[in-house]
């Protein structure tokens, strides 16, 4: 019996479309056994349902490249992590089925492997390499295979999740994005990218304020989140350093330096009968976690 603990992240950030991600400190808990010719979830033994869920197809997906079997998977999940809203709530669920399927097997999980193959499974790199790695990561493909460079965030930073009462898929997310840009904003989001990573490491207010501002995902994506700009104008007016739209949305970020200003905020958006909720998150150095339970 192993334990896991998958943790939250927030992708995108600003200007990092597709390549810059957190891990934050919400995370999800995991339980794994095997189990005989059943696959169980929280005691729910409806088999055909249990084989399509995103754990256990990533779980045998990674099972078989490491050349193992597996007759039945027992699994136990206490979930804190948003499901789609921005969050990685998918990415903690991949890396936590891959990396079962290393210690059900008798291997000990390594990162770099880890990364590798929820990646594939995901189909993109920016919340399974927070997850697994921790703190903050830029990541990129090369030569076919993905990739990350690792970067601290100022202690200082604290990041406020406004969370609305509604799903958005990643998929319509993407559909509204354009075809085709122009170069002004590529450069535009390029230069902020290489401002977001000093910023968030040196703890420099001003120029994370300048940061975060995007071209190519924000101004589309915030068309399909309800009451956005009422939030943005709440957050700037109670003194939040910054905003963006939490990987893709529905979720705003907003990142603050103190413990006043958050509650400030939440304070606020009730008042202004916004039906969203707020949790205050921190970034998490560690990444995912696994532990032998017997």
């Amino acid at each position: 019996m192993h334990k896991i603990i998958s943790y939250a992240t927030s992708a995108n950030v600003g200007p990092g479309f597709d390549c810059i991600g957190l891990c934050l400190s919400v995370f999800n808990t995991f339980i794994f056994s095997e189990f005989d010719d059943a696959v169980i979830i929280n005691n729910n033994a409806d088999t055909i349902k249990n084989k399509e869920n995103l754990i256990v197809k990533s779980f045998y997906a990674a099972a078989e490249i490491l050349g193992k079997k597996f007759k039945g998977l027992k699994i136990n999940v206490k979930s804190n992590i948003p499901l789609s809203r921005g969050l990685g709530s998918s990415a903690a669920c991949i890396t936590a089925g891959v990396a079962a399927a290393y210690l059900l097997s008798g291997q000990t999980p390594v990162k770099s492997d880890l990364y590798e193959i929820s990646a594939k499974i995901e189909g993109h790199p920016d919340n399974v390499a927070p997850n697994i790695f921790g703190a903050g990561t830029v990541s990129y493909i090369s030569e076919g295979k993905y990739k990350c460079m690792g970067f601290k965030v100022s202690d200082k930073y604290k990041f406020l999740a406004l969370i609305p009462d509604f799903k958005l898929s990643t998929q319509k997310a993407r559909e509204i994005l354009p075809d085709m840009i122009n170069r002004e904003d590529v450069v535009y989001n390029l230069s902020r990218v290489n401002l977001l990573i000093s910023a968030l490491q040196y703890g420099n207010d001003d120029l994370l304020r300048e940061a975060l501002d995007d071209k190519l995902h924000q101004p589309y994506r915030c068309q399909l989140i309800n009451r956005y700009e009422d939030v943005i104008k709440i957050c700037k007016k109670c003194g939040a350093i910054g905003t963006y739209i939490s990987g893709a949305g529905p979720t705003v970020m907003a990142v603050v330096n103190d413990e006043i200003t958050p509650k400030i905020i939440t304070k606020k958006i009730a008042e202004a009968s916004i039906p969203w909720r707020s949790e205050l998150m921190k970034v998490n150095n560690e990444g995912l976690e696994c532990f032998k339970l017997n």
